[in-house]
């Protein structure tokens, strides 16, 4: 059977988000596309519209020295729009390990993504790894 096309362009947007591959990236955002990083680090909050969403994933990458990886994901639709995303995200910044499962919540309008909500399941781990030194 198939993948849903909805859940293949969340797999590509893993996958590319893991690689640093930006120019990717931007194709598959649209252009007022909002992205919600939750907690108290530099880079949590909503950061709204292709650039300011490409510039915190270039920031993520820069900071974890390309260590940052999105593995395995497991994907859930709704085939109405909707992506569920179980995965974990490791990465290594500054002397300090990130190993987290997370919940990722996306959602799409035609073939692009337009919003991208992460839940993690330590909000306090997440904001020591992403703190400023």
């Amino acid at each position: 059977m198939a993948e849903h096309p909805h859940v293949a362009l969340v797999r590509r947007i893993q996958q590319a988000m893991s690689a640093g591959d930006l120019a990717t990236l931007e194709q598959m955002y649209t252009r007022d596309c909002v992205v919600y990083l939750p907690g108290d680090h530099p880079l949590a909050g909503e950061h709204k519209g292709r650039d300011a969403v490409l510039n915190v994933a270039r920031r993520m990458h820069e900071e974890t020295k390309g260590t940052l990886r999105l593995e395995p994901p497991q994907l859930f639709t709704d085939g109405r729009g909707h992506v569920i995303v179980l995965n974990r995200l490791t990465a290594e910044r500054r002397g300090r390990r990130h190993d987290a499962a997370r919940a990722v919540n996306f959602t799409i309008v035609g073939d692009q993504i337009a919003a991208i909500e992460v839940y993690e399941p330590d909000l306090d781990h997440a904001n020591q790894f992403w703190a400023e030194p």
